[in-house]
């Protein structure tokens, strides 16, 4: 990679060692994920001459800011250079514009959590909102944010020891199953510890579930896995684990990069599971953001990040996977055509489905498509879509129907407990989430065969959109 030019260069100094993130303000004019032969222009970043990482421009012609990170750094002067890697960009897409690169500097984290108070003097440091930004280059603040005054301890410790990816080695040159937003969890354990786990949203996965499946019992056609997880046990890291080839949880024993920190993991099988023994030509090292999924499911990162969405759209668009009409389990409907609903459930030998009815029709638009294995037996905070006719507007929608199926063959309780709807959208043209507005309920507990039915407008009441 010695020959590549730089199109951009940033050099900075640094008062003491850090912690270093990078945000890239580019675009690549001529570019369109959805376009075989021009999806995406490819960059390689380098720091001080070393190569750090590579930045796939899936945002094509749209100004964009990519957040990534590039490690520990000590003090003293810094250099970051960014060149277009013409091997690696589509041959429609041989052009890169970088308006600015801005490094973001964190304090060193401690392996023991930093307090308010130590955190507190290392203000002079300029430390990362984590906020979103859209395909327009606007910021948009988040429920689920990480803004400066809220940074802990435990995530300067999270950004410290966030995964690298080595990329698929068959998605190469492909311009599939990308991986767009890092993300990473904090929780406290009844034996004191505290466990950090990352996962990733992908813009699809190329093996595994169909995509039938995905929106049915996902309510997406993209990929979210967890990665890697370790634990802190009075002040130091233990038990550190990832998810293995075939969802095999795996202790993590495999290479550090980026300053000693991070893990280097590979994605390793065609449903995105991982591995550390695999490597390849291609390498991602995303700046994660902090999710609190207490009271929602993981894809409100996609609605809080909605330009994952138009990459899924687009990604499967040009892979065949949408269609008009939909004849088998690889197909789905344009992803503008679902409703999508997030609701709670804890299901003991049972399973649910969700069916819509909309303003002048009669039929019930199941999730579950009439297949019981499309319909959703895990508990918690989940997500489904369902599909409505071509052109069907959120205004349209009359009812929401959840049915609790009890699970064949199986004797004793059968019950789906702790039911409630929290969230209902559909995408508008630009794949943002819009809204549909649902009354306020209690949580229901129903028995195996019983319906409950939720009215969101009387009948006959429909406005255009």
């Amino acid at each position: 990679m010695s020959d590549l030019s730089p199109i951009a260069s940033h050099s900075f100094q640094l008062p003491e060692d850090s912690e270093v993130g990078l945000e890239i303000h580019a675009r690549a004019p001529g570019a369109s994920w959805l376009r075989k032969g021009a999806e995406a222009a490819a960059l390689v970043v380098k720091v001080d001459g070393e190569y750090s990482q590579d930045v796939m421009l899936w945002a094509g012609g749209d100004s964009f800011i990519y957040r990534v990170t590039l490690g520990r750094l000590k003090r003293g002067k810094h250099t970051i250079a960014v060149s277009l890697n013409e091997a690696r960009s589509a041959a429609g897409a041989q052009r890169a514009e970088i308006s600015s690169l801005k490094p973001l500097i964190f304090p060193i984290a401690k392996t023991k959590s930093v307090s308010r108070t130590n955190l507190a003097s290392a203000s002079r440091t300029n430390l990362i909102s984590n906020l979103n930004i859209n395909l327009s280059g606007r910021v948009d603040d988040s429920p689920i944010s990480n803004p400066t005054n809220n940074l802990s301890g435990d995530d300067i410790l999270a950004l410290a020891r966030s995964p690298v990816l080595y990329a698929r080695a068959n998605s190469i040159d492909r311009f599939t199953d990308v991986p767009l937003l890092m993300f990473y969890q904090i929780e406290r354990l009844q034996s004191g510890e505290t466990l950090i786990r990352y996962s990733v949203v992908f813009s699809h996965e190329d093996g595994g579930t169909p995509a039938a499946a995905l929106m049915a019992r996902w309510g997406r056609g993209s990929d979210i896995e967890w990665v890697c997880e370790f634990r802190v046990r009075d002040g130091r890291v233990v038990d550190e684990i990832y998810q293995g080839v075939n969802h095999r949880t795996t202790p993590f024993t495999g290479m550090r990069t980026l300053g000693g920190g991070h893990p280097l993991l590979a994605v390793a099988s065609d449903n995105n599971n991982f591995s550390d023994l695999a490597c390849s030509a291609v390498r991602f090292a995303l700046l994660p953001v902090r999710a609190d999924l207490s009271s929602a499911s993981r894809e409100i990162l996609m609605d809080n990040n909605p330009w994952t969405y138009r990459v899924m759209g687009e990604e499967m668009l040009r892979e065949n996977r949408i269609k008009d009409s939909p004849t088998d389990a690889q197909t789905i409907a344009d992803p503008r055509d679902y409703l999508y609903i997030e609701a709670h459930g804890r299901q003991t030998a049972a399973a649910l489905s969700l069916g819509v009815r909309i303003s002048g029709d009669t039929q019930s638009y199941r999730s579950d498509l009439g297949d019981a294995r499309l319909r959703i037996d895990r508990s918690g905070f989940f997500r489904t879509a369902v599909r409505l006719p071509h052109g069907t507007g959120g205004s349209a929608v009359e009812e929401i129907s959840i049915t609790c199926h009890g699970a064949s063959g199986l004797v004793g309780k059968q019950s789906c407990e702790d039911v409630k709807l929290s969230r209902v959208f559909m995408l508008d043209r630009d794949y943002v989430p819009r809204a549909v507005t649902i009354p306020q309920t209690k949580s229901a507990t129903l028995a195996a065969g019983v319906v409950e039915t939720l009215t969101i407008r009387s009948p006959h009441r429909t406005t255009n959109e």
